[in-house]
């Protein structure tokens, strides 16, 4: 029988291939990068849900906001609303998501 590793293997050919490509369209300016004047941490991977991420992003505001003011920007998972959203005290879970929301309660809102 086949191991699961010799049956991805293929896949992560494929993945390092087109990782490289991406890679050399940033180096040679055939993709546009994107720079800002501010500092900026983005916490996220390829996975979904279970990797820690939230856990990790209410460590980073708790940290940091004693001497930076913190924005966080989220897609906000399970939201039905659509588009830019700026949260306040007010907003339920269904406006703003289910990550935000846990972690909304604890933030200073700046206006």
């Amino acid at each position: 029988m086949i191991s699961f590793r010799k049956l991805l293997f293929p896949f992560s050919v494929v993945y390092d291939a087109v990782t490289q490509l991406r890679n050399i369209a940033f180096d040679q300016s055939w993709k546009e990068q994107i720079s800002f004047d501010i500092p900026i941490i983005c916490v996220g991977n390829l996975s979904v849900g279970g990797t820690g991420k939230t856990p990790q992003i209410e460590y980073l505001i708790r940290l940091l906001e004693p001497q930076f003011r913190v924005v966080t920007l989220s897609r906000g998972y399970k939201r039905k609303t659509t588009g830019f959203y700026l949260a306040d005290k007010t907003s339920r879970m269904e406006d703003i998501g289910d990550e935000p929301y846990q972690y909304l309660p604890n933030l200073k809102i700046y206006m």
